[in-house]
Order: C-alpha cells, then structure tokens, then sequence
C-alpha cells in the first residue's frame, strides 16, 4: 500500500487531479474498488490512532475509557465486510500528530476540519451512511445521502464541524430524509451499540454483537441481554 500511495496517491481526489488521471482513470472499477478497501482500513487506523493520541495527549479520561469500544466497533465493522468506502477528516492537531509520526508520502488523502480539536469519518456500506466522530460526537446513521452533500466532493477539503454533522442531516431534511438515528455514546449496558446495531439491521447492514464487540464485552452481552434476536 505504501508503494502504491507514493506512485499514484490516492485515488479519492477530484477527478481533474493530474495523479488521478494518470494512474487511476483508466483503471477497471473493481481495481479501485480494491483499493479503496485496502486505503479504509487505513482511514480506521489512522483515525482511531490520532483519537488515542489526544485523549492521552490532553488527559481526556472519558476519552480514554471510550476509545476501546469505538475501536472495537469500528474495526468489527471492517472485518465484518460491511464498509466500501471512507472519508477522512482530521483536527488540525490530529493531522499535524499524523504528518509528526509518518512519512507524508505514504499518508492516504484526508481532509481537515476546519475549527475545534474533534476528527471525523464518514463510512459508506450497501444501504446505509455512517458519520462517527471523536470526543463526544454523535454517531449519525442515514438510508440515504444525495451527491451533493460535503463528503462526495473532494474539493471541499476543509469543512466545519457542523457542516459534517448538523449540516448534513439539515441538508437531507431538506432534500427528503435527515438521519435515521442520531446515538450518543452512552456506555451504559452497551446502549449505543446495540442502537447502532438495531438502526444498521433496519438499513440491511447485517451486524451481530459479536462483530463489533471486544471477546471480554460480548461474554457479557451475551449473560446480559442473550444474542438469540441476533441469530
């Protein structure tokens, strides 16, 4: 991947991009499609690497105790093949720690947001639309977003938080439906995954407690709540 990225970057750019051109245009679909599953992974890692950092970085303790579920999940997620493609927006912290701890050549595109210290990333899958953010950013789940929104068009590389929260299921409102859940990550008795769980299953996404919890946590979900409706 490495290689890849320091020959022909990224392919997730504007179209008129001279590198997109030369080395992605004339690709098959399904070669992309490869790699931008190879460069999501790497969106996650990424993401959740710079989430770590500042909550150790600014001794954020609510921070700290939730980054394993959100890792958990999100990396369940992946494995569990649900994901197609993703969109990177980093703080201008985060990206600064990234650009600190890698060689720039091989980071994949990613964008900033252009105020406050949260990171965000956009998840797409077959039949749904995720927007999950650090610090305590809603998780936002849509059946549908239309290709005008922010997150399909790579030459609006610095937008505001609110433009990739509130803005996008103002915008979807507008146009036909907003979000279909909007879940804060109330660790309580896995509350938030299991509403995340429960919204992605009413979009199609095939998700189980076991695909996106840690072995320790699911042990625990599964003496709590049983994993029968999951089955």
């Amino acid at each position: 991947m490495n290689v890849i990225l320091a020959i022909g970057g990224d392919p997730r750019v504007p179209s008129s991009n001279p590198r997109y051109i030369k080395w992605w245009k004339s690709l098959e679909p399904n070669l992309v499609q490869a790699v931008l599953g190879w460069l999501s992974k790497l969106d996650l890692k990424l993401f959740l690497e710079a989430l770590e950092d500042y909550s150790y970085s600014s001794a954020n303790y609510e921070l700290q105790r939730m980054y394993p579920s959100r890792k958990s999940f999100l990396e369940g997620m992946f494995d569990a093949g649900v994901i197609s493609n993703t969109r990177l927006y980093l703080s201008l912290d985060a990206a600064r720690y990234l650009k600190r701890n890698y060689d720039p050549k091989h980071l994949p595109n990613f964008s900033t947001v252009k105020d406050g210290d949260k990171s965000i990333i956009y998840v797409q899958m077959n039949g749904a639309h995720m927007v999950e953010g650090s610090h305590s950013c809603y998780l936002w789940l849509y059946r549908y977003l239309d290709p005008s929104v922010c997150v399909f068009n790579y030459n609006i590389d610095s937008p505001t938080y609110s433009q990739l929260t509130i803005g996008i299921n103002n915008q979807m409102s507008r146009l036909s439906s907003g979000a279909v859940a909007k879940i804060t990550h109330s660790p309580s008795g896995y509350a938030w995954q299991r509403k995340a769980l429960i919204a992605l299953r009413e979009l199609g996404v095939k998700l189980t407690p076991k695909d996106v919890l840690s072995n320790e946590d699911y042990i625990d979900f599964k003496q709590r709540y049983g994993v029968r409706e999951w089955s």
